[in-house]
Formats: structure tokens, sequence, C-alpha cells
């Protein structure tokens, strides 16, 4: 029960990511509409940093979803940069992933990582 628990604490964790890096719950004018448009735009990013995770590191049990964030933040440009660029895209994807590769946390003895409580359920 205390694994469940440990990735329900991973949900509000990663809730936590995008109010922090993006700053969701933080905005630069007083006008509503304004307001609106920005915290969605805001969303949008925090959803294709997502899923650039998912595709860049979500098969690797010890990601570490704050610096595959930020590995994904520093390669936004690029990205941006290569999107009508169907070859130019792919090859800074191969490169995103393999930079992503890094974003891990290491294993701990005295209080195992989520990845590791998860890992000793399944693997008694």
């Amino acid at each position: 029960m205390s694994v469940l628990y440990r990735v329900r604490w991973q949900i509000e964790r990663l809730f936590r990511l995008w109010k922090e890096t993006l700053q969701v719950d933080h905005w630069r004018t007083q006008n509503p509409h304004r307001i609106l448009c920005e915290v969605y735009a805001k969303l949008i990013g925090a959803l294709l940093t997502q899923q650039l995770t998912v595709f860049c590191a979500w098969h690797v049990p010890n990601r570490s979803l704050v610096k595959c964030a930020h590995t994904i933040a520093g390669h936004a440009l690029a990205l941006l940069t290569h999107l009508t660029e169907e070859r130019a895209l792919r090859t800074t994807l191969r490169a995103l992933r393999r930079a992503c590769r890094g974003a891990t946390l290491d294993s701990r003895r005295t209080r195992p990582a989520t990845f590791q409580r998860i890992n000793a359920v399944q693997n008694p």
C-alpha cells in the first residue's frame, strides 16, 4: 500500500514541477483574456514536455522528470527551429533522446526511490 501512495505522490510532484518550472500559476497581465491565453500556452508546453518525456525516457524506470524537463527545455529552440524540416527534426529528436538517457535518479539504500520500491514489489 505504501508503494501505491508513493506513486500517487509522484503525480503530485509532476503538478508541482509544472507550477515551478512553467509557472502555470503566475501571469504577467491583469487582462483576463490574456491570462487565459497564457495559462493555455503554458499547459500546452507542459503537455508537449510530458509527451517528449514519454518519447525519450518513459521506458527508463529510474528516470528523473525534473532532469528530463530541463533537458527538453534546453533543446526547445532546436525543436522549434526544425519543426518544419522532417529530417532535421528526426535528428534533433534522436539527440534529445540520447541526452535524456542521462536524466536519471541514483539508487539509494537508506530511502529507496519509488522506482526501487516498485521494482522490489514486482521482483521479490
